[in-house]
């Protein structure tokens, strides 16, 4: 249930900050891998 929800956003977030795809095209009909998301680092001067 919700342990498995929270695996596969932890490996999907992996996926990202590792840079490697986080679709299979050959599961969801993408045309091709691609990094899913991305991250926006604080800006540490204006971080409250």
């Amino acid at each position: 249930g919700d342990d498995m929800e929270a695996l596969a956003f932890a490996w999907l977030a992996w996926r990202t900050l590792a840079g490697l795809p986080g679709n299979l095209p050959s599961v969801t009909g993408a045309t091709e891998a691609t990094v899913l998301g991305a991250i926006y680092p604080a800006n540490p001067i204006t971080q409250s």
